[in-house]
């Protein structure tokens, strides 16, 4: 039974947008899950994933689809703000 004794996590693995990560995050939250992973394509850092964390605190967590410049400085950026 997942609770405060087992740690859960979730990687989703890029299936979902903006809003279905809010709402999936949100209907995860009785699990005190440890992060959330993978919620929305790599490429929308700053919009997407700020936005997830806005609306809902759960700490994201991404990074192994970092493959081109424009993306390791997007993510950076992300990390350092």
């Amino acid at each position: 039974m997942i609770g405060s004794e087992i740690t859960f996590m979730v990687d989703v693995n890029y299936a979902i947008s903006v809003n279905g990560a809010i709402a999936a995050a949100r209907a995860l939250e009785p699990y005190d899950i440890v992060w959330f992973k993978n919620p929305i394509i790599p490429n929308n850092y700053n919009k997407g994933y700020g936005q997830i964390d806005e609306e809902t605190g759960k700490p994201l967590s991404d990074g192994k689809k970092i493959c081109t410049s424009f993306m390791s400085s997007n993510s950076l950026s992300v990390i350092l703000n």
